[in-house]
């Protein structure tokens, strides 16, 4: 037994062992013909999936809810990530509390500017959501274990307490 507080959710753990396999390359397919679409609204930049379009996603994926659609957008938000330094892509998928769109963000590296001076992809996706009048209600990644520079930043962000943290083991406390 672990003292963590980022305990799994067996339940969901085992729903994403099912769907990631069965699901994800389909999905990550049609999230990126979506966005490519979404990138000609001023509105909706690539890296914005519209509340409709989720709700759209999730019913013809048989989704839970738009935070399995979260879930299965990792890998679509990892490409959006820019890492020519380290080339580790990172990618997380928010769901904004107001508009209930999907936003993604992934980790921009700058040649000739130090590693530390680079844009973490749980900053990516919680600037998004400010420059959009808004915060997160939910935030998932590939674990919910973000780095201290990115506590920070997820906890000064409006809305922070109520702020869940999920990824494939299944939700998690606020941050």
């Amino acid at each position: 037994m672990s003292n963590s507080p980022f305990a799994p959710n067996l339940g969901l753990a085992a729903r994403w062992g099912d769907l990631r396999p069965s699901l994800g390359a389909a999905f990550a397919a049609r999230l990126a013909d979506l966005r490519e679409g979404a990138g000609r609204d001023r509105r909706h930049p690539a890296a914005v999936v519209p509340a409709a379009v989720v709700a759209q996603l999730v019913a013809e994926f048989t989704l839970a809810d738009a935070r399995e659609a979260a879930l299965l957008a990792l890998d679509a938000a990892a490409a959006l990530a820019r890492a020519p330094i380290s080339g580790y892509r990172v990618g997380v998928a928010g769901i904004g509390a107001v508009s209930g769109d999907l936003i993604l963000g992934g980790n921009l590296e700058f040649p000739g500017a130090a590693i530390a001076h680079t844009v973490h992809a749980e900053g990516f996706a919680t600037l998004l959501a400010r420059a959009r009048g808004e915060h997160l209600a939910v935030l998932a990644s590939t674990q919910a274990r973000p780095c201290a520079h990115c506590r920070q930043v997820l906890a000064e962000m409006d809305g922070a307490l109520a702020l869940r943290l999920i990824d494939p083991q299944g939700p998690r406390a606020a941050s």
